[in-house]
């Protein structure tokens, strides 16, 4: 089996690795190709064979809001990373040879499979691309925009049906995250499959917050966990405004932050009452543990902090159209609050946290959804429907 990653973000790649291991405890050989430093440093970390292939990213603004027009300006540089991704995957699977591939959100793995004739599973959590809109649009910019996203989403509907099925790794409604990007084009309506996220279910812990805490060496009245991930563009703006915000925000309570970047878990360093990790491995005790989650809005993670009950403060950069409609998806659930990533970041995020840690109702909101969630189960969706192809092949 070939799992194809999309390295932007960890999130494809953490529940790909999921995907991966069932499979290889169910006795099959999968190798995985992906692109991004922290995408392919996280697999590697987990023992997979690896290809690793030429990186596409989008572009962002010196204040951290994405530059839609630089992107589009860097469109050539971008088409030809994508034509030699595609070339990569179809020299990976003439020399694999998998049985089934696996295209977690990846167009070039979805065409080189369908050129060679190889059945392909699509895993993705939004079909439609939404342009940003930074400012009211004129009522024509607004048609325009409007007719290009259909057009994008039509485009790519051409590409992701080649697929055999489409997992749709999210939460049906109501309690969907990524609705906002979830408009079916009518020839993928066979294909699409709406399965539940795949993520490792949480350990159920035995003891309480406090001792928990305890454990893990925390203290303060209390723990915010704060989980930086996204590009390495992102990540610089969101731990030099979001990380300063929460240090200066209230000297009671105890902030662990998580910098995302699995090469570098060196040891943990503690100034006042912040504690800096390169990487947390225990990821479900922190969370566990804390009484609010600090994130910037990335699908897998706003589903791990369902599934362990933590309310959340989502910081979404500006133009970024998937996570803002995720933040505010999680907000409408009562489980959120939403602090744009702004110049006024230190005073709106103050007032979240003092609204989420002390509003009893965001907590008991979560542990109602969380007894709602835990049922859905895309891993074994995927699963099955790899299995099934192996079986007629």
């Amino acid at each position: 089996m070939l799992i194809s990653v999309c390295g932007m973000g960890l999130g494809h790649a953490a529940r790909s690795l999921i995907v991966g291991r069932e499979m290889k405890r169910r006795g099959w050989n999968v190798v995985f190709s992906a692109y991004g430093d922290e995408a392919c440093n996280l697999i590697r970390m987990s023992g997979f064979k690896l290809y690793e292939e030429p990186d596409i990213a989008y572009q962002l603004k010196p204040e951290g809001a994405v530059d839609f027009r630089l992107t589009i300006a860097k469109g050539p540089s971008a088409i030809y990373r994508f034509i030699r991704q595609l070339g990569c995957e179809l020299s990976v699977m003439i020399k694999e040879r998998p049985d089934v591939v696996i295209s977690d959100s990846r167009l070039s793995t979805v065409m080189a499979a369908y050129l060679l004739g190889k059945p392909c599973l699509l895993i993705v959590n939004q079909v439609k691309i939404v342009i940003p809109k930074l400012k009211p649009p004129r009522k024509l910019t607004l048609k325009v925009k409007n007719f290009a996203e259909r057009v994008l989403c039509e485009l790519l509907g051409v590409i992701w049906c080649r697929s055999r099925a489409i997992f749709i790794v999210d939460f049906p409604p109501p309690y969907t995250i990524s609705k906002d990007n979830l408009e079916i084009p009518a020839k993928l309506l066979g294909k699409v499959k709406l399965v539940g996220p795949i993520i490792e279910r949480p350990t159920i812990s035995e003891v309480g917050k406090t001792e928990l805490k305890r454990r893990l060496g925390l203290s303060g009245e209390k723990l915010i966990y704060a989980s930086i991930s996204g590009s390495k563009a992102e990540k610089g703006v969101l731990l030099k405004k979001v990380v300063y915000a929460l240090a200066n925000a209230n000297p009671n309570w105890f902030i662990v932050v998580s910098m995302g970047d699995p090469a570098n878990a060196y040891p943990k360093t503690r100034k006042g009452n912040v504690e800096v990790h390169g990487w947390v491995g225990n990821r479900s005790n922190y969370l566990e543990a804390a009484d609010v989650l600090v994130t910037h809005g990335g699908h897998g993670t706003l589903v791990e902090a369902l599934y362990h009950a933590v309310p959340m403060i989502v910081v979404p950069i500006k133009g970024h159209t998937e996570r803002m409609g995720n933040a505010k998806a999680v907000e409408k659930l009562g489980v959120a609050k939403v602090v744009v990533l702004d110049e006024r970041i230190d005073e709106g995020l103050k007032d979240a946290l003092e609204e989420v840690l002390y509003n009893p109702s965001y907590r008991v909101k979560a542990k109602e959804l969380k007894s709602k969630v835990l049922r859905y189960n895309g891993l074994k969706a995927v699963v099955e429907a790899a299995m099934a192809i192996a079986e007629k092949s």
